[in-house]
């Protein structure tokens, strides 16, 4: 959840949700 959180904070801060599906896919793999 944690990362969930960080990603969608951060990534959004600099990136679209691309980010979350590239790096949400190959981190929580």
């Amino acid at each position: 959840t944690n990362v969930i959180v960080f990603l969608a904070s951060e990534a959004s801060g600099y990136m679209t949700g691309q980010a979350i599906n590239v790096t949400g896919g190959q981190e929580m793999r």
